[in-house]
């Protein structure tokens, strides 16, 4: 028996590494630029999606990159003239979404 496609999105996120899901969290960071009307809104964006971006390690944005690729949360398309187009998938989509690391929080036990 097949298990339900939210089982299969579940473990994929846990073997996805901080590097990956920071990437799909800055793909999500563009796509909030253009949904978002409020031009003091976009450049707070596009300064939140510079500083992360700074962050990682150019070799291990490569290897993020195919991994996510080979788990299908990313599409990959080269053009003729040598530009390469990364796109987020449906899966991809609903991962990042699960993750929002900075909006998390931990509750407190009471003792």
């Amino acid at each position: 028996m097949l298990s339900p496609a939210g089982d299969d999105i579940l473990i994929i996120m846990e073997r996805l590494g901080p590097v990956q899901k920071k990437i799909l969290l800055l793909f999500h960071g563009i796509a909030a630029i253009g949904l978002s009307y409020n031009p003091r809104q976009q450049i707070w964006i596009l300064k939140q999606i510079g500083r992360e971006w700074n962050k990682i390690n150019q070799q291990a944005l490569n290897r993020a990159i195919k991994s996510l690729y080979e788990s299908k949360l990313i599409d990959i398309k080269e053009s003729i003239d040598g530009a390469t187009k990364i796109t987020i998938t449906q899966s991809g989509k609903t991962k990042s979404i699960e993750f929002k690391i900075d909006e998390m929080n931990i509750k407190k036990p009471k003792i």
